[in-house]
């Protein structure tokens, strides 16, 4: 269901071809129809996988069906982690997996070190797949591409932890830790939170003018005040946003990512930001 504007497309079609697999194109209205798509392989690649998905496809009943999650930038040739998702209620939060073979994923903290088990780092991926640099600029290259143990890893960005039995958990974009107040914050944490929602489907959490937090949440099933006290449960203060705009659908760029740059602006009202500086202190 991949658009052709879109890489994954390359690892859908070509791949499946060069191992020897076959094609079928998803019937007119395919999409929404359930009975079908059960009988389909589900493939989860280019955004976070969130747990409401799965809860989804519980609640429609197709959970015979095969899912997977993949994960990998264009940098290391689409995919170079793995991970078959148990179809089950009550799943807190999906693995990218383990590396695909021939791949390497190194995870380093701020320290310039190797992460301990459960603690967040930054993802190194090496192996048969990293690219050889971008066509015509050395110095993108020279930033992405680094050398451990002889090999070169590219610097994905993407902030993630290992736990126990070797599996890698998303943790959201290093370049989506920003200073607010002084105080640093993970925007994907609070996007965690606010996903453990059932009934949100999914979020962006977003600073604007340098002062204030905004969450856009996709749900039709919620409101300002549900979303600020659920915050305000599992949230230290400064973490919590200060608008809360809800959308019945978050817009989508051509290759099916939400577009922030067409996200409505925030209507800064006093009486909203008052409210919320007063839940905060």
């Amino acid at each position: 269901m991949t658009r052709c504007s879109f890489d994954i497309h390359v690892q859908e079609i070509l791949g499946t071809l060069l191992v020897g697999g076959t094609l079928i194109m998803l019937h007119p209205g395919g999409t929404i129809d359930f009975d079908y798509l059960s009988k389909c392989i589900f493939i989860a690649l280019g955004e976070p996988f969130s747990a409401p998905l799965i809860d989804l496809i519980v609640q429609i009943d197709i959970t015979n069906c095969i899912v997977w999650n993949l994960y990998g930038p264009a940098e290391a040739t689409i995919d170079c982690t793995f991970h078959h998702v148990n179809v089950t209620n009550n799943i807190q939060s999906i693995s990218i997996g383990k590396p695909l073979s021939n791949y390497r994923c190194v995870i380093i903290n701020q320290y310039l070190q190797s992460s301990a088990i459960g603690l967040e780092g930054e993802l190194f991926v090496g192996g048969v797949g990293v690219f050889a640099g971008y066509l015509g600029r050395d110095d993108l290259t020279a930033k992405a591409l680094v050398q451990i143990d002889g090999q070169l890893f590219y610097q994905t960005g993407d902030l993630v932890r290992i736990d126990n039995s070797g599996l890698l958990h998303y943790q959201g974009r290093k370049d989506h830790q920003i200073k607010l107040h002084g105080q640093r914050i993970e925007l994907g944490e609070i996007e965690r939170c606010l996903l453990n929602i059932t009934s949100i489907s999914t979020c962006v959490v977003m600073k604007w003018n340098d002062d204030y937090l905004v969450a856009y949440v996709q749900s039709s099933h919620t409101n300002e005040e549900q979303l600020r006290q659920h915050c305000q449960s599992y949230l230290p203060p400064h973490m919590i946003p200060s608008i809360f705009i809800i959308l019945d659908k978050l817009p989508l760029n051509q290759n099916g990512k939400i577009d922030r740059k067409q996200l409505p602006s925030p209507d800064f009202s006093l009486s909203t930001l008052l409210s919320s500086d007063k839940s905060d202190t």
